[in-house]
C-alpha cells in the first residue's frame, strides 16, 4: 500500500483564544456553545472535561516547590510531596540497586519504568540527538535552570493537566549545572494499562471509533494553543477505557491557535504512521484510518 499524502483542509475546529498575561497563557475554549476559562494560575476548582469520549475529572492547579543543592541541582517537585524532592530520585542507579527498575522505553532518551514508594513512575534522562549527539550525549548550553528542557516540559505538562487535558501528571523535575552546560531529568506518573499507537497497530488493527477518538483527542490540545513538537504514532497512548493521551512535550509550546502549525502537526503525525507502515511488516494503517481521524479531529 502506498503512502498517504497529507489533507491540507481549513480547520473547522471550535474557536479557541490564547493570551499571554502576566508570562503565564490563559486560554478561552468554546467547546459545543459553552465556555471555559482556563489558567495555569486557576483557583484548584475541579472540573469535568470531556475528550475523544472520555471525561475525567481532576484538581486542578499543582502547586510546585523548587530547591537547590550545594553542587548545582535544580530541583522542582509538587509541594508536600517527597517525590523527586532529593537527588537519588533522578539516579538509575539508586532505582537499580533497589530492584525497582520494572522496564525501559525505546527512543532516543533514557527512559525507564519504576516501581516506587509513590507508586508507579517513569524518568525520563534528556540526551542529545543528531549530529550535537557527537559533541555531547546529555549536556546542553546551561542559561538559567528555568530554561533547561525538563523544566520547561514540566511546566508545560502542569498546564496541560491543569485543565484537564489528557497527559500523565508531572511528578518533578531536575537540572544540572555542570559549569557552562548542563544535564536534565523528569519525573511523570506511569499510566498503567496504556499502550503507544504504534505498537497496537503493530498487532492488529484499530477500531474505527477508536481512530476517531484519537483525532478528537488531538483536537482538544489544538483547541488548548498546544503545539506537538513530535506528534509521532510512539507519543500517543491508548488506554482500553480511558482513551487517549499524548505524551512527550519536550520543546512543545503554547501559542495562539493557527491552521499552519496545527496542519503541520498532523502532517508529522502522518508521515510517522506512514514510516511505520514502510517499515514494520503486517502495519495496520490505510487511507480509511486516516480519514476517520480526521473526521474525528473535525468532530464529524
Amino acid at each position: 500500500m502506498s503512502a498517504i499524502s497529507p489533507i491540507r483542509a481549513a480547520s473547522s475546529l471550535p474557536i479557541t483564544q490564547v493570551m499571554r498575561v502576566s508570562g503565564q497563557w490563559a486560554c478561552s475554549v468554546r467547546i459545543t456553545g459553552r465556555v471555559w476559562q482556563m489558567s495555569p494560575m486557576a483557583d484548584r476548582r475541579r472540573t469535568q472535561i470531556s475528550f475523544g469520549g472520555v471525561g475525567r475529572t481532576t484538581d486542578m492547579a499543582i502547586e510546585w516547590h523548587s530547591k537547590r543543592t550545594s553542587d548545582g541541582q535544580y530541583l522542582l517537585h509538587e509541594t508536600g510531596s517527597t517525590a523527586g524532592a532529593s537527588p537519588e530520585w533522578f539516579e538509575p542507579a539508586h532505582w537499580q540497586a533497589l530492584g525497582a527498575v520494572t522496564g525501559q522505553a525505546p527512543g532516543r532518551g533514557q527512559t525507564l519504568f519504576l516501581d516506587t514508594e509513590a507508586g508507579p513512575l517513569v524518568l525520563r534522562h534528556y540526551l542529545r540527538g543528531g549530529l550535537m549527539a557527537r559533541l555531547s550525549r546529555d549536556r546542553y548550553l546551561w542559561l538559567r535552570a528555568e530554561r533547561t528542557r525538563s523544566v520547561r516540559e514540566l511546566r508545560l505538562m502542569a498546564a496541560l493537566f491543569d485543565q484537564g487535558l489528557p497527559v500523565p501528571r508531572p511528578v518533578a523535575a531536575r537540572a544540572w549545572r555542570h559549569g557552562l552546560t548542563g544535564s536534565a531529568d523528569i519525573l511523570l506518573r506511569f499510566l498503567p494499562g496504556t499502550r503507544t499507537l504504534a505498537d497496537l497497530l503493530s498487532e492488529a488493527p484499530l477500531a474505527s471509533g477508536t481512530w476517531a477518538q484519537v483525532g478528537a483527542c488531538i483536537a482538544r490540545f489544538h483547541q488548548a494553543g498546544l503545539d506537538h513538537a513530535d506528534l509521532n504514532a510512539r507519543n500517543i497512548l491508548i488506554h482500553p477505557e480511558q482513551g487517549v493521551y499524548l505524551i512527550d512535550f519536550d520543546n512543545s509550546r503554547l501559542r495562539p491557535p493557527a491552521q499552519t502549525w496545527q496542519s503541520a502537526n498532523l502532517e508529522r503525525l502522518l508521515r510517522s504512521l506512514n514510516k511505520f507502515h514502510g517499515l514494520v511488516p503486517g502495519f495496520h494503517f490505510g487511507q480509511r484510518d486516516w480519514t476517520t481521524l480526521r473526521a474525528g479531529y473535525s468532530g464529524r
